[in-house]
């Protein structure tokens, strides 16, 4: 998923990064290369216009497909999602 630089100020953005599946969260960031990363609340913060790699921890097999979504930290307003994503284990 990218996030366009233009939607924010100069200076660090913060993002929470969850997966979900049928509304319930089944996975969050596990730890992030080219930003900072708050494993407690799977926040990344990144400078926009840079590109962040990010990986995603699923805590729940059972999730048939997953959405990715980028939530305000702070108010937790959806920023982006992505379309479904079908999940395949034991690949």
């Amino acid at each position: 998923m990218k996030v366009g630089s233009e939607l924010f100020a100069a200076g660090s953005v913060a993002v929470r990064l969850l997966l979900l599946f049928e509304g319930q969260e089944v996975g969050r960031a596990g730890m992030a290369v080219d930003a900072e990363f708050d494993r407690g609340s799977a926040t990344v913060t990144a400078v926009p216009g840079k590109a962040v790699s990010v990986a995603m921890v699923l805590l729940q097999e059972g999730a048939k497909k997953v959405r990715l979504v980028a939530l305000d930290p702070a108010t937790d307003a959806v920023l982006a999602q992505s379309s479904d994503i079908e999940v395949k284990l034991g690949i």
